[in-house]
């Protein structure tokens, strides 16, 4: 798929193995408008937040629990139970509709994952 992107002109990397920030931008921006996404990238649109409202809780989660248990937990969410809080609108004093406030997402670990690392195994 990339190297399609680069022969129809939507990117120009200097390397075919190196692309520049402006590409990856090109390339989102291209796959956004075409409305074309990775599983997780549909996934965070039917949940109502971004991608990085779900990577930011994930990373925050497995780094609490690699210094929680000293060993290290993989940035997985297989490792992780996801929980959700819906959008919400946002409403003036008035009562009136003035913004979407985004998803909230956030991680707990698997409670098998919690077990073994509690019994001092690897994960």
């Amino acid at each position: 798929m990339l190297d399609l992107l680069i022969q129809n002109g939507v990117v120009s990397p200097v390397d075919r193995d190196a692309w520049s920030q402006s590409d990856v931008d090109a390339a989102a921006e291209h796959f956004e408008d075409a409305q074309i996404f990775v599983p997780y990238a549909a996934m965070c649109q039917a949940f109502g937040c971004r991608y990085a409202d779900f990577l930011r809780p994930l990373r925050e989660a497995a780094e609490q629990a690699s210094k929680a248990y000293g060993r290290h937990v993989p940035v997985d969410d297989q490792y992780f139970v996801m929980h959700r809080i819906p959008s919400r609108g946002v409403t003036d004093d008035d009562g009136n509709l003035i913004g979407i406030e985004p998803a909230k997402i956030s991680f707990t670990l698997c409670d098998d994952i919690k077990e073994r690392l509690e019994r001092g195994e690897e994960v």
